[in-house]
């Protein structure tokens, strides 16, 4: 059980003396009166709790000449059978103590809400306990299958800027930090500085690449741990205890609202030279080939048209097309195109991956996303860096709009890894307001039935040996190198609708170069064998000096990546189970 006191800030709290009163005393007598407040919220307290009053540290009693008594010792809680669970309870749901009197003069425009809690033995209170242990234990799991086991924590640079003006806003000056280089393309030429490792180092254990005796947790460690997650999620105690919180939470946000939005409305427009379109915003979710607005797209194929219409853009069957004559032979012209003729809205594709995907296709044509939209074809991806450009060219200008673009590797060929970093490199495609991530379709059963490739084996050899070589050799493979200092991390994506495989521990699982068969591996034993990998490889790195990766694969319809990513993209069901959320809140 809990008592909610809503306890006003200092500020508001004077309502106890009377408005002559605080007239007479006027601003030379502030201090004091704010003292007697201060006095008057503890004493309530203390009798509301039934201690006696405690006095904060700088503040001595009026009718005593002597020194202040010491404080009382604290009142001892009930002993439990469980104090580990007790302890994971309170640092789960800690609650702020009443603030000091500095504290609340500090904040004391705001209205705050405070609520007691206190020892309530029952079954509710032992189901608590529980819910809380298994979430714990949920968030334990999480931090354990972490691809990172040390990431870097990046602390803001100190500056003026973050302090509130110590001036009106019509006077106050603007505080800028000087820009941050940001140059991995450069990491090119420093690739030889780096020394060489032997390559017979790196060896590939069922489908998870190592170097040296590198500890990766198994296959069987991961499904047993899944199995653990999933038993967490589903139980009636963190099901409760997650509603509860998550019902209580949005409460107190709502009564925040409600008694303190026009403060922070107040606070925001003090505040010089910041607004919704002045602070930078991050897009953490950009596919690269919709980097651009359609507009901005069909103004490019236009001018393509107009100005290059001479250029070889394509082969088929031994015959060169230029631009002219694919547009002919599509029976369009540039006066025919427009934004309905280029039918690449997605509003209208809600569960139907199928028809996402086709959304790519300009006009419906994959010609012109061939064309315009692929970094591997005919002209080498000229036209999409030339967009691309572009699209940094306008972010740089707006300076507070920065992206992070996902670019694909399909594991079909061995050399898709090389070919995507000269792309980049040699585009020069860089810019402190862009960051790059990788991301690998699901894809397999596609490319094993068209014989592409002999096993799932095979694409984790495609995807990762390249990266596993350019880490230990980096002078071999210099813009790859480069444009791994420029990777933040992986993605993967597909149709999470389609029915999945349960993978259970307790039968025996093929390795990825036994699995030949045409059928889609279920996607625990994808997201498994990309996260192994990854792990292996920022070991590798890290012990050279070298950038590591994060994990961020898309979880819009299944919670199995809620104990190996680091971040979630989508997560929609995730979010509407109580359980969850929770662990992700």
């Amino acid at each position: 059980m809990s008592s909610i006191n809503l306890s006003l800030a200092a500020g508001d709290a004077a309502a106890d003396f009377d408005d002559e009163t605080l007239a007479e005393v006027g601003e030379a007598a502030e201090e004091e009166v704010m003292l007697q407040v201060h006095k008057h919220i503890r004493a309530t307290s203390a009798a509301l709790h039934g201690v006696e009053e405690e006095r904060p540290p700088g503040f001595e009693s009026d009718d005593s000449d002597g020194p202040p008594p010491p404080p009382p010792p604290p009142i001892a809680s009930p002993a439990r059978s469980h104090k580990s669970t007790q302890e994971q309870t309170q640092e789960l749901f800690h609650v702020p103590e009443i603030p000091t009197y500095l504290e609340a003069k500090e904040a004391r425009h705001f209205q705050r809400i405070h609520i007691d809690e206190f020892d309530d033995e029952g079954e509710e209170s032992d189901d608590v306990h529980v819910g809380a242990a298994k979430l714990q234990r949920a968030l334990d799991l999480h931090a354990e299958w972490q691809v990172d086991d040390t990431p870097e924590v990046c602390t803001p640079p100190q500056s003026p800027s973050r302090s509130a003006p110590s001036t009106p806003r019509t006077t106050a000056k603007l505080r800028r930090r000087d820009p941050l280089t940001y140059t991995p393309l450069q990491a090119a030429h420093e690739a030889c500085n780096y020394a060489k490792m032997d390559l017979a180092r790196l060896s590939c254990r069922d489908g998870v690449f190592v170097v040296d005796d590198t500890e990766i947790p198994s296959l069987k460690d991961f499904a047993s741990a899944l199995e653990e997650l999933r038993t967490i999620t589903t139980s009636g105690p963190v099901k409760s205890l997650s509603f509860k919180r998550l019902a209580l939470l949005e409460q107190r946000f709502n009564l925040h609202v409600l008694l303190n939005g026009w403060r922070e409305l107040a606070a925001q427009k003090a505040v010089p030279h910041r607004d919704f379109y002045n602070v930078r915003k991050v897009d953490t979710h950009v596919h690269h080939s919709a980097c651009m607005n359609q507009k901005h797209l069909l103004r490019f194929i236009k001018s393509k048209l107009k100005k290059s219409p001479g250029d070889i853009v394509l082969s088929r069957d031994g015959t060169l097309l230029t631009l002219a004559d694919v547009f002919r032979s599509l029976k369009l012209t540039a006066y025919d195109l427009s934004i309905d003729t280029l039918d690449m809205h997605a509003h209208d594709t809600f569960h139907r991956f199928d028809r996402f995907n086709l959304k790519y296709n300009p006009a419906g044509q994959s010609r012109l996303r061939e064309i315009f939209l692929k970094t591997d074809n005919h002209v080498k991806g000229r036209y999409l860096a030339e967009i691309t450009k572009e699209v940094i060219a306008d972010l740089e200008q707006s300076k507070y709009q920065i992206a992070e673009w996902r670019v694909s590797v399909y594991g079909r060929k061995l050399d898709e890894w090389s070919k995507l970093a000269a792309w980049i490199v040699d585009n020069e495609l860089s810019s402190p307001n862009v960051r790059w991530l990788v991301q690998i379709p699901r894809l397999y059963s596609i490319y094993r039935k068209s014989g592409l490739v002999e096993s799932f084996g095979e694409v984790l050899d495609n995807v990762f040996r390249p990266l596993f070589e350019a880490s230990l050799d980096p002078a071999s493979h210099p813009k790859l190198h480069a444009f791994l200092e420029a990777l933040v991390g992986f993605d993967s994506v597909d149709d999470e609708s389609k029915p999945d495989r349960k993978l259970d521990s307790r039968y025996p699982i093929a390795t990825p170069s036994e699995w030949n068969q045409p059928d889609e591996p279920s996607y625990a034993y994808w997201m498994y064998h990309l996260y192994a990998n990854i792990r292996s490889l920022n070991a590798l790195r890290r012990s050279r000096g070298l950038s590591t990766f994060e994990f961020r694969p898309h979880c819009g319809e299944l919670c199995i990546n809620q104990i190996l990513a680091a971040r979630l993209r989508h997560g929609s069901i995730m979010a509407s189970t109580p359980s969850t959320r929770r662990q992700l809140d």
